[in-house]
């Protein structure tokens, strides 16, 4: 009720024949309300009329989000909100929940941001991650000795492999790695993969086996180019293997003082000098009287020609000569019929790569 426009609480005791009758002011009761320390607004109802911690005097209206304590001994009520586990005023008021709250929105973050980063991330950074993951992995192509059928080396291909995405092709991020500098640190990690895996071979390899990696201008061009390949080398101590520089015509391969010398400083320290996929780029046989080459690789464009019938074999014939006027020695590539190679193999050309391998 009101007592001088201030709402009071009257309690009268239940013991007969003596009845007391006690008024409550408003401001004690709004102090007992918001004493609450979880913050959770109680409201006391009395009969019809309910009081919360502001000491408004409210006619009883029931709400769904509300639970009431109520006890036989006494006759009024306790209103209070439900326990929702994941209640977000309870997790600010609380501290141990807001750090549970906190958690939880930081985790989602997470989860959003790899999922966008997944999706948007340039190629560049996708294949800078790759190499740093080591998920480009190097394959072994054979080198086999078309005559005997025995294997005479391997050329180490760059494969892209994922346990959670598809294999990609090398036509897909080797000339994007040439693009942006990272066929450098590629080259680098492959050179690591094969000292790794090959040395536990050693026993198992015959001397002089043949190893091939190719080698792009612009690695050529870097500072680090004979230190790395010297440490590549030294991965090698203790086995006589024959290690081959393949040279990719993808880029211009300009002969500066400083490429010719670098260049022939590796092949007087045993390297093996190749011109990779001739024919097909930049600098042909121009570079020939400036290094020393050991071999040049005739790109499977021209071996593909090679059908059976003798008008189709005349381009392969063409380059074969010249070679051969240049004493190089000639490795085919892309060899995939018996055809083909029976043909080279009459070419007294015995060094083969290809699927029919």
């Amino acid at each position: 009720m009101m007592v001088n426009k201030r709402p009071v609480l009257i309690y009268q005791t239940r013991l007969a024949p003596i009845r007391v009758i006690v008024t409550i002011s408003d401001i004690h009761l709004r102090d007992a309300l918001y004493s609450d320390t979880d913050n959770n607004g109680l409201a006391l109802w009395v009969q019809n009329q309910m009081i919360a911690r502001y000491g408004d005097v409210k006619p009883l209206a029931a709400d769904p989000h509300q639970e009431v304590f109520t006890s036989p001994a006494y006759s009024f009520r306790i209103a209070y909100p439900e326990s929702l586990l994941f209640s977000l005023a309870r997790l600010v008021n609380n501290g141990s929940g807001l750090l549970i709250f906190i958690f939880s929105v930081s985790l989602l973050f997470y989860f959003l941001m790899r999922k966008y980063l997944n999706v948007y991330t340039s190629e560049e950074e996708k294949l800078r991650y790759a190499i740093t993951q080591g998920y480009i992995v190097p394959y072994y192509q054979p080198l086999v000795n078309g005559k005997t059928g025995e294997i005479y080396g391997v050329e180490i291909l760059a494969r892209w492999q994922n346990s959670t995405t598809p294999s990609r092709s090398p036509t897909e991020f080797i000339p994007l790695a040439e693009r942006t500098g990272l066929i450098i640190p590629l080259t680098r990690s492959l050179m690591a993969q094969v000292n790794a895996q090959m040395r536990p071979l050693f026993s198992k390899l015959p001397d002089g086996f043949h190893i091939g990696l190719n080698i792009s201008v612009s690695h050529i061009n870097a500072p680090t180019f004979i230190d790395d390949c010297l440490h590549y080398q030294r991965g090698f101590e203790g086995k006589a293997v024959k290690l081959m520089l393949e040279i990719t015509e993808q880029e211009p391969l300009l002969l500066n003082g400083a490429v010719v010398d670098k260049l022939n400083t590796l092949h007087s320290r045993g390297f093996s000098i190749a011109l990779d996929n001739f024919g097909t780029g930049y600098s042909g046989l121009s570079c020939r009287h400036e290094l020393v080459f050991d071999y040049i690789k005739i790109d499977q464009s021209f071996v593909g020609r090679v059908t059976g019938e003798a008008p189709t074999s005349k381009l392969l014939d063409c380059v074969i000569e010249m070679a051969r006027t240049l004493s190089l020695r000639i490795i085919a590539e892309g060899v995939e019929t018996e055809a083909q190679r029976d043909y080279l193999n009459r070419q007294n050309i015995h060094l083969l790569q290809g699927y029919y391998f």
